[in-house]
Order: structure tokens, then C-alpha cells, then sequence
């Protein structure tokens, strides 16, 4: 893992990069190498030698929105943090679907901000590197890791060959196919062409109205198609639990 910046106001990044050395040196982390970006570029020649996974901060000053654009199609699974000296436009950081963890004014409660960021990444990382219940998806540019866990449905995109995840933390855009997908997990149910639900992650299911409303907060439709194969592995996973919490008690 590896911090990347940009800030091309050297006040601020200079503040930045001694706030990240002085919080890793408190929790005792190892040092992690800190790049600076100057323009989208460098960006591409920077994520062909590093792999994914990393934290980025990106000031939303001038090219930053395009930058931070680029660093998603490139490491999908990456740490986003925007900087901002105002009021951000947050309909333009969406319209980019950037999935961006949290936006920090500069001038504005910035070293808490900074370090409660920095203790909820340290907390996941730690937890992951922990966690065997994941999946590996093939994917471009590079291959995509995911806790099943944090996966609430898996949904086709407006653009072809793409599929969404929506999680429970973030949602991510990246290259496959519904079908591949599916076959990861018995968890995994198609409810109707374009969706695959998780079923550990639905909390109810409305029959009457053929709604699934799930852990993230959204809710999804479903088939008639589908019903049947869906409602039995659902009672399966149900009941698997409750056998399970009965076991330990």
C-alpha cells in the first residue's frame, strides 16, 4: 500500500505528508512511500508499477476531480479522499463516480478529520488482511479483491461490458459479467437479468410487492422467475444461521 497525492499548493501538501508521518509513527505503523502526482499523465506511468489498494488524497482544486477519476478506473478498490479549500460541488464529485471516502476542508478541523480517516482505514486493513471470505474478480487493468461480506448486489451498467457493486461502504464499477460472477458463491442469486443479490446481506423480502431490501439501504425487484430459486436458498441461508446462533448458546 501507498499514498499518493495531489496538491499543488506545497503549503498544504508539505502540512499533509508531516500529519500522515506523525499519525503512522503513533500507531507504529511502517512508514508507507508517499508519491506526489503533478497531472493525469503521471498518474498512468505511476499505477503501472504499483498495485492497487492504495490511499489517495486529491485536491479538488483545478485538474483534481479528472485526476481522481482516472485513479478510480485504475484502482478501483483504492482509498479516496478529496481536499477541498471551499464548499465542494458535490453533484459534479458524483456525476464523476469517483466513490470518493470522505471530502476534508483544508483549512477546517482538518488534522481530525485526517486522523479518523486514517484510523478507519488502519481498522480495515487490519481487519481484511484477517478475513478468507473473499473473492477474487478477474477483471482490466487490473484484478479486483472483495470481502463477500461487504457485498450487498451486483448490478449491470449503463455501459457495456460493466458491472456495479454496491456494498455496504462503497460501490465499484469494474469490467465482467453477471454470469462469471454467480458462480463465485452460493450466496450469490440472480433475481432477474441485471441483478445478482447477496443473500447474507438482505434484510427483508416483500413478497407482495416482489421487493428485496438489503443491508446497504437500497432496495431491488425481483422476477417471478426467479422467486422460487431465490425465496429456497434465502430459507437455507436463514435457517443456517439460526442453527448456528442456537449452537453457541
Amino acid at each position: 500500500m501507498k499514498i499518493l497525492i495531489y496538491e499543488e499548493e506545497k503549503i498544504y501538501r508539505d502540512r499533509l505528508q508531516d500529519r500522515i508521518d506523525d499519525f503512522l509513527a503513533e500507531k507504529d505503523v511502517k512508514p508507507l512511500e508517499q508519491l506526489v502526482i503533478k497531472d493525469d499523465t503521471q498518474v498512468y506511468q505511476i499505477m503501472a508499477t504499483i498495485s492497487q489498494n492504495n490511499i489517495y488524497f486529491i485536491s479538488l482544486e483545478n485538474i483534481g476531480l479528472n485526476i481522481a477519476r482516472v485513479i478510480r478506473d485504475l484502482d478501483p478498490l483504492g482509498y479516496i479522499i478529496l481536499l477541498s479549500l471551499g464548499f465542494p460541488d458535490y453533484q459534479a464529485i458524483f456525476n464523476k463516480k469517483i466513490s470518493a471516502l470522505t471530502v476534508i476542508h483544508k483549512d477546517v478541523n482538518f488534522d481530525y478529520e485526517l486522523t479518523s480517516i486514517f484510523q478507519y482505514i488502519l481498522r480495515r486493513y487490519r481487519q481484511v488482511r484477517k478475513i478468507v471470505n473473499v473473492i477474487e474478480i478477474q477483471s482490466k487493468p487490473v484484478n479486483l479483491v472483495l470481502v463477500k461480506n461487504e457485498i450487498a448486489y451486483f448490478e449491470v451498467s449503463s455501459i457495456p461490458h460493466k458491472i456495479w457493486m454496491h456494498g455496504n461502504n462503497r460501490d465499484i464499477e469494474f469490467y465482467g459479467t453477471l454470469s462469471v460472477i454467480e458462480a463465485m458463491s452460493e450466496h450469490f442469486v440472480r433475481i432477474h437479468r441485471g441483478i445478482i443479490v447477496n443473500i447474507a446481506n438482505i434484510d427483508l423480502i416483500d413478497d407482495v410487492n416482489a421487493t428485496i431490501y438489503l443491508s446497504n439501504g437500497d432496495d431491488v425487484q425481483y422476477s417471478q422467475r426467479c422467486k422460487k430459486v431465490l425465496l429456497k436458498k434465502y430459507h437455507a441461508f436463514q435457517k443456517y444461521i439460526s442453527r448456528n446462533e442456537n449452537g453457541k448458546k
